[in-house]
C-alpha cells in the first residue's frame, strides 16, 4: 500500500505564519510605539499579504502609504458618506487650488489621463490641504476605528487591516504632511463641494424666481437632499454667527460710517477704558475679556446712543443699496453665507426697528475696534 504524501501547505505551516507575524511587527515598529496598540493585529494581517512590506520599517511604511492615498472608494461606506464638512468652503477650495495651480479647464480636457490624473491629485491636495480643521481630523479618526471594527466583526480582516493601517500612519508624530494626500480626505472634500455647489445653484435659481410655484418647485430641490437638508439645518446656524463675529470683529467691513462717526465711537472705548482703569493710550482698542459690568454699559449706551442719533430712514435706506452692491463680493466668504444673505434680505424687505438698532451697533462696534482709538482729536 502505497504512502500518502504529506500535503501540508506552506499557507497553513505554524512555523512560517509565526515568522511572518514577527516580521510584520518588526516592520511597522518603524512608525514609533503603536505596534502596542490594539490594532496592531489587524495591520500585521494586512502587511502579511504583501510580502514584500515585511523587508523592514521602510517598505512598510510605503504599503502603507500606499494604501491610505489609495482609499478614495472608502468614502462610500456608511461610516464616512455622510459627512459634509463646509461645503461652500470645500467648493471654493477646490476652485481657489485650481487656480492657484495655474489649471486650465480646457487645456486640461485634451491632457492624457495619466497627467490629467496627477494633475487631478495635485488639486484634491491643495484643497485637502486648505479645508482640514483639529475637528474634521479627530472626526475621521474616530470613524475609521467605527469602520474598523465594523470590517473586523463581519470577518473581513483586509479592510480592517486597511482601516488599521490608516489609523497607525495619521496618528503617528510625523503625520501632518500625509493628511491632504489621503484619498478618503479627497473623497470627503469632493463630496462636501458637491453639495456646496448644489447649494449655490439651487439658491442662485431661487433669487431669480419670482413666481411662488416656481420658487416652491427650486425649494423642493434642497428638501430631497438629505445632505443638503443636514447641511441646513446644523451648518447654517454655525455659519450665521460666524457672520455676526466677523461683524462684530471688523473683519467683515461694510465701511457704513463715517471717520467722524467712528471717532466718536473710539471716545467711548476710551471712556469705558477710564473707569476700568486702564490706558486708553497703551491699550488702543474696545472693551476686552474681562472688562467691568459698568465699562461694557458704557460702551453698550455710548455706540447705540451713536445709532440713535446718526441713523436716520435716509441712511438705512442708503446702507441699503450699500449691503446690495458689497453682497456678491462678502457672499464669497463661506463662513459668512447665510449671515450676508440674511443681512441682505432684512434690508429688502424693510428690516425691524430692534435689527436695526442691533446690526448698526455691531457694524459700528467691528469698524471703531479695526480704525483705533487716534493719538490726538487731531489725528
Amino acid at each position: 500500500m502505497a504512502k500518502k504524501k504529506n500535503k501540508t501547505r506552506k499557507k497553513d505551516n505554524p512555523d512560517r505564519a509565526l515568522g511572518e507575524n514577527l516580521k510584520a511587527e518588526e516592520a511597522i515598529s518603524g512608525f514609533s510605539n503603536f505596534s502596542r496598540e490594539e490594532y496592531a493585529d489587524d495591520i500585521v494581517f494586512l502587511l502579511r499579504t504583501s510580502p514584500e512590506s515585511l523587508r523592514g520599517p521602510d517598505t512598510a511604511t510605503a504599503f502603507v502609504v500606499q494604501t491610505a492615498i489609495s482609499s478614495y472608494d472608502m468614502v462610500e461606506e456608511p461610516e464616512f458618506a455622510d459627512i459634509v464638512h463646509e461645503p461652500l468652503f470645500c467648493s471654493k477650495s477646490l476652485m481657489d487650488a485650481t487656480k492657484a495651480l495655474g489649471v486650465n479647464i480646457e487645456t486640461f480636457r485634451i491632457l492624457p489621463e495619466s497627467l490629467a490624473g496627477s494633475i487631478r491629485f495635485q488639486i484634491a491636495e491643495e484643497a485637502a490641504r486648505r479645508v482640514l480643521t483639529d475637528e474634521l481630523r479627530q472626526e475621521i479618526m474616530e470613524r475609521l476605528n467605527r469602520y474598523r471594527l465594523r470590517k473586523k466583526r463581519n470577518g473581513e480582516k483586509m479592510e480592517a487591516g486597511k482601516a488599521a493601517a490608516m489609523m497607525l500612519l495619521l496618528k503617528d508624530r510625523d503625520s501632518e504632511a500625509i493628511w491632504s494626500k489621503i484619498g478618503l480626505i479627497h473623497g470627503i472634500v469632493n463630496n462636501s463641494a458637491s453639495v456646496g455647489s448644489e447649494l449655490i445653484a439651487t439658491l442662485g435659481e431661487l433669487a431669480e424666481q419670482s413666481d411662488g410655484g416656481q420658487r416652491e418647485k427650486v425649494l423642493a430641490k434642497l428638501k430631497d437632499d438629505p445632505k443638503l437638508v443636514e447641511y441646513l439645518n446644523q451648518g447654517a446656524v454655525r455659519n450665521y454667527e460666524e457672520g455676526h463675529k466677523a461683524l462684530l470683529s471688523g473683519e467683515l467691513n461694510f465701511g457704513i460710517f463715517t471717520r467722524e462717526e467712528i471717532d466718536r465711537a473710539t471716545g467711548v472705548f476710551e471712556k469705558a477704558m477710564e473707569a476700568q482703569g486702564g490706558d486708553s493710550e497703551q491699550n488702543g482698542g474696545p472693551v476686552q475679556p474681562g472688562f467691568s459690568e459698568e465699562s461694557q454699559k458704557i460702551v453698550a449706551d455710548g455706540l447705540a446712543a451713536i445709532v440713535e442719533e446718526v441713523v436716520t430712514p435716509e441712511r438705512i435706506a442708503q446702507t441699503a443699496d450699500l449691503i446690495k452692491q458689497k453682497a456678491d463680493e462678502w457672499g464669497k466668504q463661506a463662513s459668512w453665507h447665510f449671515f450676508i444673505r440674511e443681512i441682505k434680505s432684512k434690508f429688502e424687505k424693510g428690516p425691524a426697528p430692534d435689527d436695526v438698532k442691533v446690526f448698526f451697533a455691531t457694524a459700528l462696534y467691528g469698524e471703531a475696534s479695526t480704525a483705533g482709538i487716534p493719538e490726538s482729536k487731531e489725528d
